[in-house]
């Protein structure tokens, strides 16, 4: 993706849901190589659950959080990691000149491609780690289409979010909390189509990002290609 928007200067949009496609189906000819099956994997050895004692025992709190994955503690922490880095190191401020004015960074010396290489490769691995925790602590087996749309409530997250790690984590516990009422509605004796059911969490999503849409403002330069010191669509 880097290579295609950073270096050939192609269309984001564009570029992503061809990604999207080839990822899909490029993952379904692996599963037929490796496991000679077309819906779902056998089950895979999964990463083993962590369990905290100090935090476990505390009420309530210990309940929620005292017992994952070790990928669950590893995100907390690169959030943790990701708002420092972003808004107290020096590379944060470098990163957000290039996606305000990439222009001005250029005028300082900021190498404008090699920060938005970085992060566009960044991004993917942090996406990869999401996936990793789908497959290999969730489910412990694969399945095409396992991620049923959780990518595009990720990206709904970083927008409501304002384009900041603890405001993003806040989006995400807001979105998990309306994925967790479709689960219990569908296991409860409410007379309601499963389908429907399903829909309520990419509903409330699109009416919370249509309200964030309007207050929120993304990086000037977001999505836009830099070249020459010029900033063009």
């Amino acid at each position: 993706h880097a290579v295609l928007t950073v270096g050939l200067k192609a269309d984001h949009v564009v570029t992503g849901v061809g990604i999207n496609i080839l990822a899909s189906g490029t993952t379904t000819w692996l599963m037929q190589v490796i496991w000679r099956r077309k819906g779902t994997s056998d089950l895979v050895a999964g990463l083993e659950t962590w369990s905290v004692p100090w935090l476990r025992d505390v009420p309530i709190i210990g309940t929620i959080l005292g017992r994952h994955s070790p990928l669950v503690y590893i995100s907390f922490a690169l959030i943790l990691l990701g708002w420092v880095l972003m808004f107290r190191t020096p590379l944060g401020l470098r990163i957000r000149m290039t996606g305000e004015h990439p222009e001005a960074a250029d005028t300082v010396g900021i190498n404008v491609r090699a920060i938005r290489y970085f992060c566009v490769i960044l991004s993917g691995c942090l996406a990869g780690l999401g996936g990793a925790y789908l497959s290999l602590a969730q489910l412990n087996w694969f399945s095409k289409d396992m991620s049923a749309g959780r990518g595009y409530m990720a990206l709904a997250a970083c927008i409501f979010g304002g384009w900041n790690p603890l405001k993003g984590l806040g989006a995400s516990f807001l979105f998990s909390f309306t994925d967790a009422i479709q689960m219990r509605m569908q296991t409860s004796e409410m007379r309601i189509a499963t389908e429907l059911v399903q829909m309520i969490p990419y509903i409330l999503t699109i009416l919370i990002l249509a309200g964030a849409v309007v207050r929120s403002r993304p990086p000037a330069a977001l999505g836009k290609h830099y070249e020459s010191g010029n900033v063009s669509k």
